[in-house]
């Protein structure tokens, strides 16, 4: 009989063992899983930090570009005098802007028309760009969206040249450039 005791003792005791050994491993799993979740967060936020870091880089190259510099000087300031190719200064009118963007390959473009084309496919080939990262989600679009929401508003306001700016897009084919307008003009 003792040694029927000394068994079932044996017995419960490998059986608490096993049951420690489970309630351990449990734990251990619930940490580790927490911990994960804890890192993926962190990844998450390191993530969008670098997205934001990464959108700000591009916003700032963007606004240091002079010709883009130029146009949304234009833009924003329509009674203002910018300088133009090393020209004297003059004002670009919305007029101006509208003949340029509206005329097709086969007519022929004064100089006036050729620098406000360069200027406009400057600040186009940025937001191109920027639609581009958005699209791969190199960026986030509320990174990115400020300033040119703004200034494309405020070119937006007169439908001539809205029609103007998208008729341009769409006759050179620049689909990228549209699809940023078009999150801000819808």
């Amino acid at each position: 009989m003792n040694a029927d005791w000394i068994g079932i003792t044996g017995n419960i005791a490998s059986l608490m063992g096993v049951i420690v050994a489970l309630l351990a491993l449990r734990s251990e799993i619930r940490n580790a899983s927490r911990e994960r979740a804890d890192e993926y967060v962190q990844r998450k936020q390191d993530l969008k930090w670098r997205q934001a870091e990464m959108a700000k880089s591009i916003v700032d190259e963007m606004l240091t570009d002079s010709d883009v510099d130029t146009i949304l000087s234009a833009i924003d300031y329509p009674e203002s005098k910018v300088k133009m190719d090393g020209g004297p200064e003059r004002i670009i009118t919305k007029e101006e802007i509208q003949k340029a963007l509206s005329k097709t390959p086969d007519l022929e473009y004064t100089e006036t028309d050729k620098t406000i084309c360069r200027l406009f496919d400057s600040f186009f080939w940025y937001l191109g760009a920027l639609e581009h990262y958005v699209a791969t989600e190199l960026v986030q679009f509320d990174d990115i969206k400020f300033p040119a929401d703004y200034y494309l508003t405020v070119l937006g306001q007169d439908q001539v040249t809205k029609n103007a700016v998208l008729k341009y897009l769409q006759q050179y084919r620049l689909q990228r450039t549209l699809a940023f307008i078009k999150r801000i003009w819808n």
